[in-house]
């Protein structure tokens, strides 16, 4: 794969991978053209192989705006694609934004404030206010969870490391798709292209435990919406996702030698919100797919191990 050297020039590339059916595309790119310092993004959108035109066309309506669409010749999948649209950056940063996703028109105001106060970061997270399919303010007891195990060192701006790790496998509070990378560590990431839940978690806990260390903006700056016709919700009561964030577990237990070690190591052993998210994913499940339930919690009271 042709890998694209960042240019210092252009503070942020804005990459949107999508397939099939987008129906927030539209709100997608038009949240982005408001960006308040447009003159210094990119914004590519890499459409993973749709058999269809739709995602062309809704691009084509943006071409006024140096918009540019990719298409694979084949579908990649998600891990693959994402790894892809890393590589295709050619920005200081690099934002890969879900498709259902908007950004704020002072996000690269607000990484640049922070890249300032805390200069050297691998990644720097938004903040993010959720919403809903609808595009309304919205909080599931998911994203209440996220705020209850997010770190105060993450909200005073910096963490790094074993704090960061650690926090990590207390659970994952970060949002993927309003992260930006610094895109000159890309050739350090570890894509795992089997996954296909938690690529974010393993990533970022790949990264933490080699020193790295993330940025959170003090004012929002992006919004993730949350819908049941999202991969991530669609997975969530599958076997699927308990079993990725327990094979990253497993991973940092295993290989992680920092400071944080015995901490992070109980920590990633314990995985406490990723196993009780589980076991409520299987109590609600169980009188539509008990089998299926049932699995689920096996798997979540079950030792770590590698998939």
């Amino acid at each position: 794969m042709v890998e694209n050297t960042p240019d210092e020039s252009e503070f942020l590339h804005i990459i949107i991978p999508a397939f099939g059916p987008s129906p927030y595309l539209y709100e997608a790119l038009d949240s982005i053209i408001q960006i308040e310092e447009m003159a210094e993004v990119l914004v590519t959108v890499v459409d993973d192989g749709s058999t269809t035109s739709e995602i062309r066309e809704i691009v084509n309506r943006f071409s006024s705006y140096g918009i540019v669409y990719v298409r694979n010749e084949e579908n990649l999948g998600l891990s693959a694609n994402f790894e892809k649209c890393m590589n295709l950056s050619v920005g200081r940063f690099t934002l890969i934004m879900g498709s259902d996703d908007k950004v704020l028109p002072n996000a690269v105001e607000e990484i640049r404030k922070l890249d300032l106060n805390f200069p050297g970061h691998d990644f720097i997270q938004l903040k993010t206010r959720v919403i809903d399919k609808n595009g309304k303010p919205s909080s599931s007891s998911v994203d209440k969870i996220k705020q209850l195990i997010t770190p105060s060192a993450a909200r005073a701006g910096s963490i790094n490391e074993g704090r960061l790790l650690s926090s990590l496998m207390v659970g994952d509070w970060a949002y993927f798709p309003a992260i930006a990378w610094r895109t000159s560590i890309r050739e350090n990431l570890h894509w795992n292209r089997n996954y296909k839940n938690a690529i974010d978690l393993s990533l970022l806990a790949r990264v933490a435990s080699k020193g790295g260390s993330m940025g959170i903006t003090k004012n929002c700056g992006f919004e993730y919406r949350r819908h049941s016709a999202s991969i991530s919700s669609q997975l969530a009561n599958t076997t699927i996702r308990v079993s990725e964030e327990l094979d990253v577990h497993y991973w940092v237990k295993e290989n992680y030698q920092g400071r944080y070690r015995n901490q992070v190591r109980i920590l990633a052993s314990l995985a406490i919100t990723i196993r009780l998210h589980a076991l409520q994913s299987a109590i609600l499940n169980f009188y539509g797919n008990p089998k299926g339930a049932l699995k689920i919690a096996k798997i979540a009271l079950s030792k770590l191990k590698s998939l």
